[in-house]
């Protein structure tokens, strides 16, 4: 084939552009290429950091290269029959400037000749969907909107984790829910005994979060932690890293705090009905065995309080 025959091919020489979608909401899908991990997630461009050649980070193993590594398998696979279709399309287009026919003239003995190109199906595109992902976050600290399976995760921008995040948003929807108790006063005791349960599994869910990034992070043996038994984690964490829970509050804070906690074990084993193992423990001589143990909503706020300063010491000491 001379040049102008395949001048369709020809154009292909300086590469070919194709456009991969986003969802309906913007978002961009993304894909850990560690083969451990392969965690899916998608990211909103246009959001988070500025600048060339950045960094993206798996929110699930951390894992940190190129954006060009994270490029997930439908997108690929999209990308490839696009530019297997646009080959194609090129080619056919250049063989169709081959075709000829030539009719001899009556009454000659000369035989007719043609060269048609048969209609034929070009290769198919690979259309795809992006998944829908269970917590949409914007990272506080870079301002990238991102989406993940679960709750927890690293930013894929500045990969700063998002257990503080989730957690004081938690405690902040927990806080408005117990400002509805004033409003009625039918459900008070069941909707603080509520935010209790609440305000201790938030802290539980993140205190594992921590201590299982911590560990991996260490490269040490993670074991199961529990932080709704306060006194068995802070011996765990001090005896793996050295750093004592109870030194994020004072002296009194942290015996109220271990007391409410108490307060939730009765709640969640005995429906509050004190005994005499709950007054051993919690240290509370106005507790009386057989009766209902009392709770009340500045008991839960300063609790709120308590957490948070909790969740800070941790998140800054071992994240």
């Amino acid at each position: 084939m001379d040049q102008f025959k395949t001048r369709h091919l020809n154009k292909l020489e300086d590469g070919i552009s194709v456009h991969v979608p986003k969802d309906n909401d913007g978002y961009f899908g993304r894909e850990c290429p560690q083969i451990e991990c392969e965690g899916y997630f998608k990211i909103m461009l246009g959001t988070g950091l500025t600048g060339e050649n950045l960094p993206c980070h798996c929110p699930y193993c951390g894992h940190t290269a190129s954006h060009d590594d994270f490029w997930t398998k439908p997108q690929i696979a999209y990308v490839h029959s696009v530019f297997s279709r646009k080959v194609a399309d090129a080619f056919r287009k250049d063989l169709k400037q081959l075709e000829f026919e030539y009719k001899p003239p009556k009454n000659s003995f000369e035989i007719g000749l043609s060269m048609k190109l048969k209609p034929g199906s070009l290769p198919s595109i690979h259309y795809f969907h992006e998944s829908k992902l269970e917590t949409y976050l914007t990272c506080q600290n870079c301002t990238l909107n991102y989406a993940v399976y679960g709750i927890f995760g690293y930013c894929p921008d500045c990969r700063q984790h998002n257990s503080l995040q989730i957690l004081e948003t938690n405690l902040n929807l927990l806080r408005k829910v117990l400002e509805l108790a004033d409003s009625n006063q039918d459900v008070f005791s069941t909707l603080i005994e509520s935010v209790l349960e609440k305000c201790v599994a938030v802290m539980d869910g993140f205190g594992k979060t921590v201590w299982e990034l911590a560990n991996l992070n260490a490269g040490n043996h993670c074991s199961s932690i529990s932080f709704q038994n306060i006194e068995m984690a802070r011996h765990k964490v001090k005896e793996a890293f050295g750093l004592d829970i109870a030194q994020s509050l004072s002296t009194e804070k942290w015996e109220e705090f271990r007391k409410l906690l108490q307060k939730r074990h009765l709640f969640a084993h005995s429906s509050g009905i004190v005994d005499q193992h709950y007054i051993s423990r919690s240290g509370d001589d106005s507790a009386v065995v057989g009766r209902k143990v009392a709770l009340t909503k500045a008991e839960i706020l300063n609790l709120i309080i308590s957490v948070k300063g909790i969740a800070r010491y941790l998140s800054k000491q071992l994240l």
